[in-house]
């Protein structure tokens, strides 16, 4: 109820009835206004739930720490190797460009001749006809979202989460084209050869990644299935993280992963903004935090060390961590209960 990708749908579907239903505009508005009321109750419940169980609706912390350029360029680029292959090695100055104009020419192309958007009030009664206008408004608003939690609401998100955030857009994108070219290969043999090149294409695209995936499957010693393979293969950290107390909180470098770890609730790292748009832990405000009797856990996953997640630095004085394989425990030997 709080994912990015659901919450962008309701101004889609709003707009959707707004622009694409063939009624008066009063009883648009209303269905626009019943709609609203329909959906944002549920959400509106589910934060305040979220507040009274966890102190947040949302588990996030508001302020201004503007994307950085590295990401913002590993975001672009992830767009463009939806488009091109990546090992062709095609310069930016000469793939962004292209890029747009594509994307601008094959979309003017499709409504001028698909017509409908303007005719549509004597367009024959189908649902899905719509639905490459709207594919075409959800695209931008979720690209906006992203950035906006990125800069405002998320100083945390990594490079490999965008990357996952991109999803929702990579299957959008996919089902307009799929719609476009469908519409405009008018005629049952161009639809056939439509297909038949689409799958040539998927196939030689899965066989030329093929590696790839291989690589990314079986990095680590272990399948890469997310979550599932480390509830899996993580038998001593999960026995570790459930011997915590749990009269005393938990904050972690990683939210998600120690939920399905745990099953427990958890703080992130209080976290400041800085000069080069990579946040910082905010290490007052963590010893704070464990003088309060917090345990501090860092989470560190198939390849990464310790270094690679957390500035061990920020804890000279404390006592030697305990901890086993993916697991490193902090917490303040002064602490009375």
């Amino acid at each position: 109820l709080t994912r990015y990708v659901g919450l962008v749908l309701l101004p889609v579907a709003g707009l959707g009835l707004l622009l694409f239903e063939k009624k008066n505009f009063k009883t648009r508005l209303r269905d626009i206004l019943i709609f609203g009321a329909a959906s944002l109750v549920p959400v509106a419940l589910w934060l305040l739930r979220n507040h009274l169980a966890g102190g947040s609706a949302v588990g996030r912390q508001v302020g201004l720490h503007l994307m950085s350029q590295d990401m913002r360029g590993e975001l672009v680029d992830q767009v463009l190797s939806w488009f091109y292959l990546t090992r062709l090695g095609i310069a930016w100055r000469i793939r962004v460009p292209a890029f747009i104009l594509l994307s601008l020419g094959c979309m003017g192309w499709f409504a001028l001749k698909d017509k409908w958007f303007v005719h549509r009030k004597d367009a024959d009664a189908q649902p899905l006809r719509a639905l490459p206008y709207m594919l075409a408004v959800f695209l931008p608003l979720y690209m906006f979202a992203i950035w906006a939690n990125t800069s405002i609401l998320d100083p945390s998100t990594s490079s490999g989460a965008i990357i996952r955030y991109l999803t929702p857009s990579f299957v959008s994108t996919a089902l307009l084209m799929v719609c476009v070219a469908w519409r405009l290969a008018a005629g049952a043999r161009r639809r056939i050869l439509a297909v038949v090149i689409a799958v040539l294409i998927g196939l030689g695209l899965v066989g030329y990644y093929a590696t790839d995936t291989a690589a990314y499957l079986f990095r680590g010693g272990g399948l890469g299935y997310g979550y599932t393979d480390n509830i899996n293969n993580w038998t001593i950290e999960i026995a570790t993280l459930k011997a915590l107390s749990t009269n005393r909180p938990i904050v972690t470098n990683d939210p998600q992963l120690l939920y399905a770890l745990s099953g427990r609730y958890s703080y992130p790292l209080p976290l400041l903004p800085s000069d080069d748009g990579n946040p910082v832990v905010d290490a007052d405000a963590l010893h704070a935090r464990l003088a309060e009797g917090d345990i501090l856990v860092i989470i560190t996953r198939y390849g990464q060390t310790l270094t690679d997640v957390f500035d061990e630095t920020l804890m000279a004085g404390y006592p030697q961590p305990a901890g086993v394989r993916h697991l490193v425990i902090y917490s303040d030997p002064a602490y009375v209960p």
